[in-house]
């Protein structure tokens, strides 16, 4: 079963807040990874590596997350964050201008109406409905 529309409805701030959090953690992740990145490279200088080619690999490993990766991480990280942050900011506009189109136009679109001033239906137009 699903859920009313209502709970599909989320909170600028909600957004705002979770926004912040991806920008922050996109800032935050060369620092992070540079413990790492120095641990890697510091290994590649630790042992003769002729016959042991692992600690190769792992130094060449860490040097690829350290240039290509944690950067292409970090812009992505940002991008989220970006389009939440403009999402909210968005949500917020659509709102307050579909509020104000039914604030003006209320009384042109939406004429008050009771069901007593709808007319009946006719019984061509009429649906019969089976016993239960």
């Amino acid at each position: 079963m699903c859920p009313p529309g209502d709970d599909y409805v989320m909170e600028p701030d909600a957004l705002n807040r979770a926004a912040r959090q991806l920008l922050d953690l996109g800032s935050e992740l060369r620092d992070r990874f540079r413990p790492v990145s120095s641990a890697g490279h510091d290994l590649a200088d630790s042992a003769d590596t002729g016959e042991f080619t692992a600690i190769a690999r792992l130094a060449r490993a860490t040097d690829d997350w350290r240039s290509h990766r944690i950067p292409a991480l970090r812009q992505h990280v940002k991008h989220a964050g970006q389009f939440l942050a403009v999402h909210a900011h968005q949500q917020v506009e659509v709102d307050e201008f579909s509020a104000s189109m039914f604030r003006n136009l209320d009384s042109q679109l939406f004429p008050e109406s009771t069901p007593n001033d709808l007319p009946a239906p006719t019984n061509d137009e009429s649906v019969p409905l089976e016993a239960m």
